[in-house]
């Protein structure tokens, strides 16, 4: 568990990052590409 807790942690780092610095629809597609649909 303590793995996933450090995957989760990366992917929240990441999103917050890409919430950060990408313009809403580019963040839309990114987070759907990045979530598998």
């Amino acid at each position: 568990s303590r793995v996933h807790w450090t995957v989760d942690t990366l992917v929240g780092t990441v999103l917050r990052a890409i919430n950060n610095n990408c313009p809403a629809p580019l963040r839309r597609r990114l987070i759907k590409r990045l979530a598998g649909y």
